[in-house]
């Protein structure tokens, strides 16, 4: 296990380095993602725009149900204009009632549209509010009308059941909040520490001594995969820490589901190593391999949604944000936080995810082969 314990060597040659990066931009994480307790999220008024083109008994019934616990603000304005709104921070939820809403709820058609601000965890809470009106209205609407009287009873009885189901929808967005905002930094983690190491490990000409030895290149690589494993497994465990020791609460619907989001990260962590190994087979500057990360972690961070809503941002920014892994680990992390759990989406994700590293890995054996001729 010589490969292995030289890498573990420079690990902790370097640990003060590496320490100090990760308590600097884990804060840098912790303060982006904003964590907030359950009292703040269950509590708050959201300020919400609405375009009302319908201008019916129910969709004024809608409105006076979300004005009862929110800030309501009625505007006729586009989609385009309610975007910027939501990017200037005016609003937290925008919503366009359509013109035929009523017929629509009756049919089960789409009535309404949203535009919801993700970096805050009570954002999920006027969804679900307009979400459980809707569909009340529609099981009252099956006859062919709707009582506004009967839907607001209905509403009432179900009160406490909404809560809970509130709560736990608030724990699912605070989780994607705070991990969809870490996903910047883990991506430089990786770049920065995992670059260090590697980079004075190369340069320790170990690989060249280990070819004059008996020992094999796939043993080689082995041993350094499991170095890589371990440092990788230190960058990313503070992350899951800070989440259990912050608050209870969401520490027990992490405990339900720590597994689903240990393995997003680790394979965004893992798809990015084997591109970090991929520029390391090309360039040797430790200064390159840093400025790149830092570059390439902080742009597919934002074009992929990660710190600004994937609604505001225009296709070819979303397009552009497929060739990195921080798009797919968004995506999973989105399909673990609907009310539903979308585990079909959340495998499809890991699964782009994993190819990616196959495909990386393939790519700097292919580079080192060509290199030794």
């Amino acid at each position: 296990m010589i490969v292995f314990k030289s890498f573990l060597r420079i690990c902790w040659k370097k640990r003060w380095i590496i320490l100090l990066a990760l308590g600097i931009f884990i804060g840098v994480s912790i303060m982006s993602s904003s964590v907030s307790t359950q009292g703040e999220y269950m509590d708050k008024a959201l300020r919400i725009g609405i375009s009302d083109n319908s201008k019916s008994e129910l969709s004024n019934d809608l409105i006076k149900y979300l004005d009862t616990t929110h800030d309501i603000t009625l505007e006729d304005k586009s989609s385009e204009e309610f975007e910027r709104d939501i990017f200037n921070d005016k609003y937290d939820l925008v919503l366009n009632i359509y013109p035929d809403f009523e017929e629509n709820v009756k049919s089960k058609k789409e009535s309404i549209s949203m535009i919801l601000k993700k970096d805050t965890p009570s954002g999920v809470l006027g969804q679900q509010q307009i979400e459980k009106y809707l569909t009340f209205a529609n099981a009252l609407g099956q006859d062919g009308s709707i009582e506004v009287s009967r839907l607001k009873e209905a509403l009432e009885s179900k009160v406490q059941v909404n809560y809970l189901e509130q709560e736990a929808a608030s724990y699912k967005q605070t989780v994607y909040i705070y991990f969809s905002a870490s996903s910047y930094v883990i991506s430089l983690l990786v770049f920065m520490a995992m670059g260090l190491v590697m980079t004075e490990f190369l340069n320790d000409n170990l690989s060249n001594r280990t070819s004059l030895s008996s020992k094999s290149s796939i043993a080689y690589q082995i041993e350094l995969i499991l170095g890589q494993l371990v440092l990788l497994l230190i960058i990313i465990s503070p992350f899951f820490i800070y989440l259990f020791a912050s608050q209870k609460d969401v520490a027990s619907y992490m405990a339900k589901n720590l597994h689903w989001y240990l393995i997003t990260v680790l394979l965004l962590g893992v798809s990015i190593l084997s591109i970090l190994n991929f520029l390391l087979s090309l360039i040797k500057a430790p200064s390159a391999i840093s400025a790149i990360g830092n570059v390439m972690s902080l742009g597919f961070a934002f074009v992929s949604g990660a710190m600004v809503p994937r609604e505001l941002l225009p296709s070819a920014s979303i397009n552009i944000s497929k060739a990195y892994p921080i798009y797919y680990y968004i995506n999973a992390l989105e399909g673990l936080s609907l009310n539903s759990p979308n585990y079909g989406m959340v495998y499809s994700n890991w699964l782009v995810m994993l190819g990616m590293t196959v495909l990386f890995v393939i790519l700097t054996i292919g580079v080192k082969r060509f290199t030794r001729k």
